[in-house]
């Protein structure tokens, strides 16, 4: 260990009486100061090496393992991005397709969204508006009636919406409003006599099982 601080004591010595000259000659050649600078900071190199092989001694090659640690780079994290999701992509793509008067694309996308979500009110009240824009009224009010079974209660809006304008002066909705936001009975009876005709059509082998089965869902569909 005395040897090792001696050498780098000398190290360094020698370095700096090196660098004093090559910074003190001025008659003599750029070359010769440069040799001189070189050497100098050749010998500072050296004591800066050995000060770590002593260092590395007393602590048992610790200090080369904290000085790696500093060294090493640490690439920042990012934040994670919040991807949005597949539905509101589809909301967000209806949206714009609707702003832009292409109302087949927004139907067709806010149907994608009732397929992962069908109880969210807001694609059906889109599609309300959609359907009553190309003068579907029938598909208007059910879907009017899809947002306001699943939670949609601005009752306001749906008297407002310039959008809904066509649905508003059809018959079916007047009787809608009337019965409280509520499908009439009549609706119901139609459903429940459609039902009873393929029963019977199936007991009297018009039907098959399999046929009846297909015909039942899509009816129920439809409501």
């Amino acid at each position: 260990m005395k040897e090792l601080k001696k050498k780098i004591k000398n190290k360094v010595v020698s370095g700096g009486i090196l660098l004093i000259i090559g910074l003190s000659i001025f008659s003599g050649t750029f070359f010769l100061q440069l040799l001189f600078v070189g050497l100098a900071l050749k010998n500072f190199y050296e004591a800066y090496e050995l000060n770590e092989e002593k260092e590395n001694l007393k602590t048992g090659g610790r200090f080369k393992k904290k000085q790696r640690a500093e060294r090493k780079y640490t690439k920042p994290k990012k934040n994670k991005k919040t991807t949005v999701s597949e539905k509101q992509k589809l909301m967000n793509k209806g949206k714009v397709a609707f702003l832009e008067f292409d109302y087949d694309e927004a139907i067709s996308c806010f149907l994608k969204v009732l397929d992962i979500s069908a109880s969210d009110p807001a694609p059906h009240f889109n599609l309300a508006c959609c359907y009553s824009l190309i003068e579907n009224g029938e598909k208007s009010l059910e879907h009017l009636n899809g947002a306001i079974v699943n939670g949609f209660d601005d009752f306001e809006k749906i008297k407002t919406h310039d959008a809904l304008s066509y649905l508003r002066i059809q018959p079916e909705y007047e009787s809608y409003v009337d019965n409280g936001y509520k499908f009439a009975p009549r609706f119901e009876e139609g459903l429940l006599a459609k039902l009873e005709r393929l029963q019977k059509l199936r007991t009297e082998g018009v039907l098959s099982e399999l046929e009846f089965v297909q015909q039942k869902e899509r009816l129920l569909k439809e409501q």
